[in-house]
């Protein structure tokens, strides 16, 4: 076997390593070199086969809740059009509240935010919020925590992790009632077999590609 079948690849620093690190009780979960967990490395893919956002960077792009290893890539192809938004995050370019976003409306053609509507109080307002900034023509990508239960619920009390609600299968009807139109598309229908195996992605991984 070619020494390089050994090894896991991640496609966000395009660095081969010997294998992931162990992360929050997941075993071999981050890459050594960027920090990227298996959810950053699918919406990379994602990103690459299922979009064009590496191909049209004259456009507004909305990043909340910035991963490291995402921004040093994205700031420097959308420029001044590319804006970081969180409430608490230092790193963040602007502190936002989702549920009450300062901007115009349709002030965003791309939107993109992963595991932050599980944190949020009201996350139905947030969803409008993200529709009324969204353009016309734009699209966003949300990516919740695995969905085990039917309906959604909120917790009694916060989670260890700061959760506030559990996502159910009724989700995708939260989404079309803030507006949206949904695409729903898991990791195995973005990547072979192999690649989920070199890069340690989740096969289950749900994507949400919301149009207005």
């Amino acid at each position: 076997m070619d020494r390089t079948e050994q090894q896991v690849y991640c496609p966000v620093c395009e660095k081969r390593q010997q294998d992931f690190e162990d992360f929050n009780g997941r075993e071999k979960a981050r890459c050594t070199h960027c920090g990227s967990l298996e959810r950053h490395r699918s919406i990379w893919i994602y990103f690459k086969k299922m979009t064009d956002l590496f191909e049209k960077t004259d456009r507004t792009f909305l990043h909340i809740a910035p991963e490291p290893c995402f921004t040093d890539k994205f700031s420097p192809l959308f420029g001044s059009g590319y804006l970081t938004a969180d409430l608490n995050m230092k790193t963040a370019m602007l502190k936002m509240d989702v549920m009450d976003i300062q901007f115009p409306d349709a002030s965003f053609e791309i939107i993109y935010n992963s595991h932050v509507l599980e944190h949020v109080e009201d996350y139905l307002r947030a969803l409008r919020e993200f529709y009324r900034v969204l353009a016309p023509s734009g699209w966003m990508i949300l990516l919740i925590p695995d969905r085990t239960v039917e309906k959604t619920y909120r917790f009694a009390q916060k989670s260890p992790s700061g959760h506030i609600w559990k996502f159910g299968c009724d989700f995708i009807d939260r989404l079309e009632e803030a507006g949206f139109r949904v695409k729903l598309r898991t990791v195995s229908e973005i990547a072979t077999a192999r690649q989920i195996r070199s890069m340690a992605l989740k096969k289950k991984q749900e994507i949400f590609h919301c149009y207005k």
